[in-house]
């Protein structure tokens, strides 16, 4: 269910330093007390899934898509129940996971429509320069 790619290992390894920024950032205990910034938070949400996604989905032969789509959208659920059981601020938002939703639907649509194969591009667009 992997594409033949030829860093796999360095995809993957960037893969999970985004899931772990991501983690850090959605799980910090100090929440923004602007309400200006309710939409900038609802947009983060959408890019930071949405980013994620895509970057797997290039990964990933869309056979494996769904599981994708399953995974990141427990991701999401995850990351909010968590922020309201840590009683420190931050409390899960049906909002922040219909953004995180949202981000996981359209970076699935884009990549079936042809993003998919970026980290293939990016391959060969290194082997041409070298």
């Amino acid at each position: 269910m992997l594409r033949p790619l030829n860093w796999m290992a360095a995809w993957w390894c960037g893969g999970f330093a985004g899931l772990a920024i991501i983690v850090y950032l959605l799980l910090d205990p100090t929440p923004p007390v602007n309400s200006l910034q309710f939409h900038s938070d609802k947009l983060l949400h959408f890019l930071a899934f949405g980013g994620l996604t895509g970057w797997f989905a290039g990964l990933l032969e869309r056979r494996a898509w769904p599981f994708l789509a399953i995974g990141m959208l427990g991701f999401g659920l995850a990351t909010e129940l968590i922020q309201s059981a840590m009683r420190m601020g931050r409390l899960a938002e049906l909002g922040d996971f219909a953004a995180d939703a949202a981000g996981v639907l359209i970076a699935l649509l884009l990549a079936r429509v042809g993003f998919e194969h970026w980290a293939l591009f990016f391959e060969r667009w290194f082997r041409q320069k070298g």
